[in-house]
C-alpha cells in the first residue's frame, strides 16, 4: 500500500487510489447486463478492486496488494493478448472511445509519454479501445488514432471483456499497474500530464 505522504499527494493530484476487496465480482455479470459505459464529467473517485486475479501472485498473503484483472483483448487484425502476458514491465491501462470529449483532450499527453518511454521498452501502455459495436467500431477508433497521429499501441474491447473485468462506469478512466501485475492506482475521468506523470512514477523508476 503506498504510505500516507504519497496517497495524500495522489489524491491532491487526482488520482484515486484503489483499495481492497474487488475492482469488480467478475463472475456475477453477463455480457448481456454490463452496464452501458458513459463519459466521465467530474474528478476522480475512489473505487474498490480486486475480481478476476488470474496473472497475479496472491500467495505473499499481503492483503494490500491489489492484484490486477486478466482480460483478453484483440488488435486491429483480430491477434488477441492477454494482459497477464504482459506482466514483468508496468502497465499504464486506459480505457477510452473516439466519441468520448475527454478521451480526446487527454491523448496528447498519453502520446507524449510514449514517445519518450517508448525507447528504453522499459514500460507498456494499453490504450484499451471500448469498442461496443453502437457508439464505437474498430474502424472508428481506428481512424481516430489514425487521424490524430498517435503513436501508442491501440487494443479493442470487442467483447466489453476488459470493462466488466474492470467494472468501468465512465470514460475515460486509467489505471497504474506495478510489473508484477497489482494495481497501484487509477484515475476516473481525465486525466492531465502532470497526473498521468506522477501515476506513472509510481510503477516506473
Amino acid at each position: 500500500m503506498l504510505n500516507s505522504k504519497r496517497k495524500a499527494l495522489l489524491l491532491a493530484a487526482g488520482l484515486a487510489l484503489l483499495l481492497g476487496g474487488a475492482v469488480f465480482a467478475y463472475n456475477s455479470l453477463s455480457k448481456d447486463n454490463v452496464p452501458p459505459v458513459v463519459v466521465a464529467e467530474g474528478p476522480a473517485t475512489e473505487s474498490s478492486a480486486g475480481g478476476d486475479t488470474t496473472g497475479a501472485d496472491t500467495s505473499s498473503g499481503d492483503t494490500d496488494k491489489i492484484p490486477a484483472p486478466d482480460f483478453r483483448m484483440q488488435d486491429w487484425e483480430g491477434d488477441t493478448v492477454r494482459l497477464s502476458d504482459l506482466f514483468g514491465k508496468p502497465i499504464v491501462l486506459n480505457f477510452w472511445a473516439s466519441w468520448c470529449p475527454p478521451c480526446r483532450e487527454e491523448m496528447p499527453a498519453f502520446d507524449k509519454l510514449y514517445g519518450e518511454l517508448e525507447s528504453d521498452d522499459s514500460i507498456v501502455f494499453m490504450m484499451i479501445n471500448s469498442t461496443d459495436g453502437v457508439q464505437e467500431s474498430k474502424r472508428t477508433g481506428a481512424a481516430f488514432i489514425e487521424n490524430g497521429g498517435y503513436g501508442f499501441p491501440v487494443w479493442y474491447d470487442t467483447d466489453r471483456a476488459a470493462v466488466r473485468a474492470y467494472a468501468i462506469r465512465a470514460l475515460p478512466t486509467s489505471l497504474f499497474i506495478d510489473a508484477e501485475g497489482y494495481i497501484q492506482a487509477g484515475v476516473e475521468g481525465s486525466i492531465s500530464e502532470d497526473t498521468l506523470r506522477e501515476g506513472v512514477g509510481l510503477i516506473h523508476k
